[in-house]
């Protein structure tokens, strides 16, 4: 005679936790197995398309003003019914029960960390001063350099330093990985990390006096420096033709060391070999408005000496 499965003592809520526990347990497995847990992802992009298909997801949008202020009122809800929300876990728990309707997607740090591993450029680019301030990097494919600015501005060229929102720049250049043991593929490095004898000539820094005497070359988007009468002004230059600039000027604060943008803007012509210093970088913001050159005690001195008063 054949005999039933033995009846278990546990009590509901103990059998409700075993088997809360056996699934987690089995996520878990699923989880750690990287082709079991993109199956299920694809499975669950497949259900939350179908469940939207059918309007059973709505988006906020979509949903009625009725809608809108159940889904507002719900939280609240639920603590005025006694319940605790202590923690994210208990937060979600408690709206899944109540709402089936509201679809939360939780983020772990595990899950974070996931992606910050496969992240391996970010930690070849150093960081800069004001990283937290920066909305946009622009770059082009034919240079070395990445434009780093406060705001978005669809006029200014991408790849080129911004007149309005500049924060800074980083040079960059590919490293021939075939030379070295690094296994990471046409690699970008930090031009600062390397010698300037291992620079290309595109990138390479020329410093001192030869940086005014050699006539580097100059491009739209480059930084100099002009003299007027007693002072020097730092510009960046809008547009070259042939041996003339078109540069636009930022104006001296009252203490002579800092510069800002002027209300009305200050467009100049400049012949190249009036440039008094090719800067190597872009002034950087001390304030709200003003900006310094990092430089300016080395461009006080050749003005100074090559304009004497």
């Amino acid at each position: 005679m054949a005999r039933g499965r033995p009846k278990s003592n546990l009590s509901r809520d103990e059998k409700l936790a075993k088997k809360r526990e056996a699934e987690r347990e089995r996520r878990a497995r699923r989880k750690a197995d990287e082709e079991l847990r993109k199956e299920d992802q694809l499975k669950e992009q497949m259900r939350y398309k179908a469940r939207k298909k059918e309007g059973k997801i709505k988006m906020t949008k979509d949903l009625t003003p009725r809608e809108l202020r159940k889904r507002r009122k719900t939280a609240d809800r639920i603590v005025a019914l006694g319940n605790d929300i202590s923690n994210l876990e208990s937060f979600v728990n408690a709206l899944g029960k109540e709402d089936s309707a509201i679809k939360l997607m939780v983020i772990t740090d595990s899950d974070m960390e996931e992606i910050d591993d496969k992240v391996t450029v970010s930690t070849l680019i150093k960081a800069m001063r004001s990283t937290m301030k920066v909305h946009q990097c622009t770059w082009n494919k034919h240079s070395t350099t990445l434009h780093f600015n406060s705001l978005s501005r669809t006029e200014c060229t991408p790849g080129m330093q911004c007149a309005h929102y500049n924060l800074g720049i980083q040079k960059v250049f590919r490293v021939d990985t075939s030379q070295t043991n690094n296994t990471v593929p046409d690699e970008l490095r930090p031009a600062e990390d390397v010698e300037p004898s291992t620079l290309p000539n595109s990138v390479r820094p020329t410093v001192g006096m030869s940086r005014m005497f050699q006539n580097p070359s100059i491009a739209e988007g480059t930084w100099v420096a002009v003299q007027y009468e007693q002072n020097w002004y730092p510009g960046i230059v809008e547009k070259v033709q042939g041996e003339n600039l078109m540069v636009s000027f930022m104006a001296r604060s009252t203490g002579n060391k800092s510069f800002f943008w002027p209300d009305i803007p200050d467009r100049q012509n400049v012949e190249k070999n009036g440039v008094l210093y090719v800067l190597k970088s872009p002034p950087q913001p001390i304030s709200r408005r003003h900006m310094l050159v990092e430089e300016w005690k080395y461009i006080d001195f050749l003005s100074r000496n090559c304009f004497p008063s």
